[in-house]
């Protein structure tokens, strides 16, 4: 009989079809044929160009543990969905691992299947696919195993999902203390995420953390159309976003507590931001509240938001202002009701939270004028004076 052969890294010589399974040569040609998928470490994959380079990474796990958190910028072919994946691990607790194994096969080659019939239909031959599960074990090896032997290009990440959770963790602490931030400050309706996306617009080096979050802080609360993202995925966002910045140039961040709606800052990064450089802005009560109904017009409509907002702030505030918040929803007096929200809690809270900040000031506007034009002018000040630059501080 002829012998099969191997492509198989550290394989030398052809693999005997007529050994006995329960053979040692058996055993040992068949753990090395195991070992030729190609691993990747995941701080290898974070020193290439994916785009450039012709990478796609490729999230095996199921809908559920993507929403969950995923490498930003993979894209989710799931070989087992969430309900055929707990259908998997329960026919391992109630019959056996043989059996799961089995069900487990037969999805696993019908997903792939579909697989390269629609997402991979038009991946051409250069294409370098990445694979990666919970621990870069069944899953990515499965459908690594089918791709390679097309003829693409593939690797497992070691570790898997695991391991690139740990990576996150690390390097967004390490990214948080060699970097420099500047924080951008000042009462609500100042302008604030305005100024981060007029100076992004600029070219300037930004984080804005509410928009990160799909929260506008706690007076405008979640965005109406997009709900949160988990804790885990807030924190791939953050460091996908600190990695790719320049170590020459300042940070600018809008000054924030440490919780964001339902999410909480890391706490290193939120650390290294607590106590960073300043700038402070200003501007009269009404010029504030034209901006916020200006700004946010959905408000006017919907309720609710407030409604719930009120609710929060009875044990927080005199039952005599609770009740003038009340009657001017009903009364649909919104530029009352942003002027008392705001004199009553909003500024005294925040001023509250920022007099324990030790950051230098480096400039303080004050202004009497729109909003709108405030920021410009501020956006105007900080790249004329070359205030993003390391050295100029």
């Amino acid at each position: 009989m002829r012998a099969a052969k191997t492509r198989c890294h550290g394989v030398k010589g052809p693999i005997p079809l007529t050994l006995n399974k329960n053979d040692y040569n058996y055993q040992s040609h068949y753990i090395q044929r195991l070992n030729c998928v190609v691993k990747m470490k995941i701080s290898d994959l974070y020193g290439k160009n994916w785009r450039e380079e012709n990478y796609i990474i490729i999230d095996t796990r199921s809908p559920q543990e993507y929403a969950d958190d995923h490498i930003i910028g993979s894209i989710n072919l799931p070989v087992l969905f969430d309900q055929e994946y707990k259908l998997v691990g329960r026919t391992y607790k109630e019959k056996s691992a043989f059996e799961a194994k089995k069900l487990g096969a037969q999805l696993v080659m019908k997903n792939i299947s579909n697989h390269l019939g629609f997402a991979l239909r038009n991946f051409d031959k250069n294409k370098k696919l990445v694979f990666y599960c919970k621990r870069g074990g069944n899953r990515s090896f499965s459908f690594h195993t089918v791709c390679e032997k097309i003829g693409w290009k593939c690797y497992v990440i070691s570790g898997g999902y695991k391991s690139y959770r740990r990576f996150v963790v690390e390097r967004t602490e390490k990214l948080s203390l060699c970097n420099e931030f500047i924080i951008v400050s000042g009462r609500t309706g100042n302008g604030k995420t305005k100024l981060l996306n007029l100076l992004e617009l600029n070219g300037l080096q930004v984080i804005d953390l509410e928009g990160l979050a799909c929260h506008r802080g706690s007076i405008l609360g979640g965005f109406i159309d997009t709900p949160q993202p988990s804790q885990k995925q807030f924190e791939s966002i953050i460091f996908d976003t600190l990695r790719k910045f320049r170590s020459s140039e300042i940070i600018f961040v809008e000054s924030e507590s440490r919780k964001i709606g339902k999410l909480t800052i890391p706490e290193r990064f939120f650390s290294s931001i607590y106590n960073s450089k300043i700038i402070k802005i200003e501007n009269l009560l009404n010029k504030r509240v034209d901006f916020l109904i200006k700004e946010y017009p959905n408000f006017m409509e919907d309720h609710r938001p407030i409604l719930d907002l009120v609710n929060l702030l009875r044990k927080r505030m005199p039952k005599e202002i609770i009740l003038d918040i009340e009657k001017y929803i009903a009364d649909r007096d919104f530029k009352k009701l942003a002027s008392d929200l705001l004199s009553t809690h909003y500024d005294k809270s925040y001023d509250k939270s920022m007099f324990k900040r030790k950051g230098k000031l480096v400039k303080q506007f004050n202004f009497d004028c729109g909003v709108e034009d405030a920021v410009d002018h501020v956006c105007r000040y900080v790249i004329d004076n070359h205030i993003y630059k390391r050295e100029n501080l």
